[in-house]
């Protein structure tokens, strides 16, 4: 990291879309990676100093181990990017992965919460119920993230009029640790009423659940016909997606100030 300290800043004007300033950072010579390093990753507070992009002048890439410069910016706000389909061909990654890019490309500290990766049982107890220390890991370690995070966007499937059993799971384990913050809702669908059903469910129970739901809502569908594999948009309907996304994400942010400014002066009452 001896060759990482002494890069210079070379400062291009360049600014993310909040106006946190993004500042990149040239090797004096090609720097290898392949040992393990970290760009402040784990535990991170706002003010921090995040690795946005890194690789060589011809690629934004870090893969062959060697880079040539570094950028950062200042962390954002904590968000998780809640997503719960289970199905072997599901769609909606492609939206989750599209908010998480999107998220950190504006500075905010994203992180994707699957649920099915995470593999939490069908709902028996609540993390709250267990005695301490006996909750299955992933539940106890998905509760201190929630306790931790500053909002919460649920990106929202629909089925049969309903919500995704998957990701309603996930979250019925629990409750204490939603209150008092805001969330957003991102629905989508194979068809074109882009999950709108499910989202009106989903905004009343996450109200229930002790979250603020933000007024602006993002839509999305036909899920294929919007965003690839990567999650990056396709087509009109993926330029469109484009469009919405800043005033959406505008929104959460806003709110999620709010709400940590008043934790500060007044704590929440229970």
């Amino acid at each position: 990291m001896s060759a990482l300290s002494a890069a210079i800043p070379d400062v291009e004007g360049r600014e993310l879309p909040d106006h946190r300033p993004i500042v990149r950072f040239s090797t004096s010579h090609r720097v290898s990676v392949r040992h393990h390093c970290s760009f402040g990753t784990g535990h991170r507070t706002r003010g921090d100093r995040a690795l946005i992009r890194a690789g060589t002048p011809d690629r934004y890439t870090a893969g062959d181990g060697w880079i040539d410069f570094f950028e950062v910016a200042l962390v954002g706000n904590r968000i998780l990017v809640l997503y719960g389909s289970y199905r072997t061909d599901r769609k909606g990654i492609r939206l989750a992965d599209f908010a998480v890019q999107r998220l950190r490309a504006r500075g905010e500290d994203a992180e994707l919460i699957d649920a099915k990766a995470i593999g939490l049982p069908i709902l028996d107890r609540m993390l709250k119920e267990y005695a301490p220390g006996t909750a299955p890991v992933a539940m106890e370690s998905l509760g201190a993230k929630i306790r931790e995070a500053d909002a919460f966007l649920f990106v929202a499937g629909e089925y049969n009029w309903g919500v995704q059993p998957g990701l309603k799971n996930l979250t019925d384990h629990f409750l204490e640790e939603w209150f008092w913050r805001p969330a957003a809702i991102a629905s989508y669908s194979a068809g074109r009423l882009s999950g709108t059903r499910s989202s009106y469910a989903w905004h009343n129970t996450l109200s229930e659940m002790g979250m603020v739901v933000i007024s602006s809502t993002l839509t999305v569908g036909p899920i294929a016909e919007t965003l690839n594999e990567t999650g990056e948009p396709i087509g009109n309907a993926g330029a469109a997606l484009e469009r919405a996304f800043p005033r959406f994400a505008d929104d959460l942010a806003w709110w999620t100030e709010a709400a940590k400014s008043h934790r500060v002066k007044r704590a929440p009452p229970y």
